[in-house]
């Protein structure tokens, strides 16, 4: 059956916008504009239409699923906002969701067991809704088989990769501008009507005539056509630039990102972006530019330890080394002392920090090594004999028949031993020493490859740099299985575009995880120059220079 508010696309049971038809309105009002009836939210206000189960259980869908809607968008979100969506109210859990971004981006998801993080699946449009322009918005899916987003009748998102088996459906009401439970912080902003919840599929064809019908049909936006090999990365970049700008607090200094519009500026962003934009060759800046930023980052860093200040859950010695790579990028360094290194500079206690590392959780635990260790081995004042003992330990606790950490002392999955081992491996290469057992690397990371052509199940994210990493600084260090590993690498890049072309809200979801694609790209494109135009990117992860932990001063 289909749900409908306004006019009808599909007729099949209507919602009309009154307050008589039994759905329940919480401060949204009712207005006629362009002919159409509009309900109008306010997202400083917790406003909402619930439309019950209503009777015979209408709203009740277990797949497949269209949800679409006429809106019309007052400005960019402040967080990410509901449009249409349908929660089971416990631990966060949703049914499925159509909402947007505070990037402006569409995004549908949905959950096939109402537990989001173990099951859900969320699809992002290729390119954002425009503030103020009235747009047909639909999502559709088909269970285990695809979840596809469609702008003005335009395919604007698709994908079969990880695509739930069937939808759950809880006994929760329908919400229109806002999600049941969590109103504060949540709601919409702008118009919305002629709402269609649909228990069936709608092709392209659908969606194009609905929006044909409506007036509303209109081609992609100019820059979002998809990529094809070779690919381009000065197109890369624009839209990278496009979507950094937006990250910039326009009430700070130049310099102050913010992980996504509705975080606050914060060291990590800073530090993102200037790791996006060196990666990218794009670190032209002027005299003032680069010294705000600089102020900035250095503003983080507290007197006392030499440590930085953030927002995120990254351990401290991460976020030093994450900011003194940024400074070095930037032709900057520490304002103060890091005396949070002083502990690990002592040769007599390496056996014990590294045996102390909770290597079954290696992924998140190992971060202390690369925070900690990279800077320290690539400090010109490191005495050798710190990194003699240093890699003594490493090398003799390496798994021989995998290459990874550690020997007696598995990771919980092959992920987390590939995350741990991508903490490990840049500070060899950055001190050019050769990496444990590289055969039985390449042997382990190519079984880990998905059907994608990611390094990680679910997505492409830090775990798919980290084999992204290893395989290309190999390929040319051995003649085993070469070709292999050359394919693999192009599928890797392949699949990376793919997310690029079809879920481009995906691929720029916040500073931190785009850092994590922008740099894969970059190791791609020195690995397989032949299969980009453009001069090549830059691979940061292991260049010495950029890890060097000067300081300012005399303290």
């Amino acid at each position: 059956m289909t749900a409908m508010l306004g006019a009808a696309i599909l007729i099949a049971g209507t919602f009309e916008p009154e307050p008589t038809n039994g759905a329940d309105i919480h401060g949204a009002s009712i207005e006629t504009i362009e002919g159409r009836q509009f309900w109008i939210f306010d997202h400083a206000d917790p406003m909402w239409v619930d439309l019950g189960q209503g009777p015979g259980d209408e709203l009740r869908i277990t797949g497949p699923l269209t949800v679409a809607a006429v809106v019309r968008m007052k400005e960019k979100p402040p967080a990410k906002v509901a449009v249409v969506s349908k929660w089971r109210l416990a631990e966060g859990a949703r049914s499925y969701e159509l909402g947007v971004l505070p990037s402006g981006y569409l995004f549908f998801t949905l959950s096939e067991t109402g537990s989001w993080d173990r099951e859900g699946r969320e699809l992002t449009s290729s390119w954002p809704l425009t503030a103020g322009e009235t747009h047909l918005v639909t999502a559709s899916f088909t269970p285990g088989e695809s979840m596809e987003i469609s702008i003005d009748g335009e395919p604007a998102g698709r994908t079969e990769r990880s695509v739930p088996d069937h939808l759950y459906d809880s006994e929760t009401p329908v919400y229109i501008g806002n999600r049941p439970g969590l109103t504060e912080g949540c709601g919409f902003s702008g118009w919305v009507g002629e709402v269609v919840i649909e228990d069936e599929f709608w092709s392209e064809d659908d969606a194009r005539q609905a929006a044909q019908a409506r007036g509303l049909s209109r081609p992609a936006p100019e820059g979002y056509e998809p990529l094809e090999p070779p690919y381009e990365l000065d197109e890369i970049r624009e839209r990278t630039r496009e979507w950094y700008s937006d990250l910039q607090d326009p009430d700070l200094q130049y310099g102050a990102y913010r992980l996504t519009q509705g975080h606050e500026a914060d060291l990590y962003a800073a530090a993102d972006i200037a790791w996006i934009r060196y990666i990218m060759r794009d670190l032209e800046l002027s005299d003032s530019e680069r010294a705000e930023w600089v102020d900035f980052i250095q503003d983080q860093q507290r007197q006392g330890d030499g440590g930085y200040d953030h927002i995120t859950g990254h351990c401290a010695t991460h976020a030093f080394c994450h900011a003194t790579g940024a400074l070095n990028m930037l032709g900057a360094d520490h304002r103060h002392r890091p005396a949070i290194l002083d502990p690990y500079r002592d040769i007599a206690g390496i056996d014990e920090w590294l045996d102390g590392i909770n290597w079954h959780h290696q992924w998140g635990a190992s971060h202390d090594i690369w925070g900690a260790g990279l800077p320290i081995a690539c400090d010109p004042e490191t005495p050798e004999e710190w990194r003699e003992e240093f890699f003594h330990w490493l090398d003799k606790e390496n798994n021989p028949t995998t290459g990874m950490w550690r020997i007696g002392q598995p990771a919980a999955n092959d992920l987390e031993a590939l995350g741990g081992a991508f903490h490990i491996w840049p500070l060899y290469a950055a001190v050019d020493r050769p990496l444990p057992h590289p055969e039985r690397v390449i042997d382990h990371v190519l079984d880990l490859q998905q059907p994608s052509g990611s390094f990680e199940p679910g997505g492409f994210g830090y775990g798919n740099m980290d084999g992204v990493w290893v395989l290309a600084y190999l390929m040319p260090r051995t003649e085993y299985r070469r070709a292999e590993v050359r394919a693999a690498l192009e599928a890797g890049l392949d699949g990376l575009i793919e997310l690029y072309n079809t879920e481009r809200g995906a691929f720029f979801a916040d500073a931190h995880g785009t850092e994590s694609r922008i740099s894969t790209l970059g190791i791609l494109s020195q690995a397989l120059p032949e299969r980009v135009q453009g001069q090549p990117w830059l691979n940061p992860w292991h260049q010495p220079e950029l890890f060097d932990p000067a300081w300012e001063g005399e303290e």
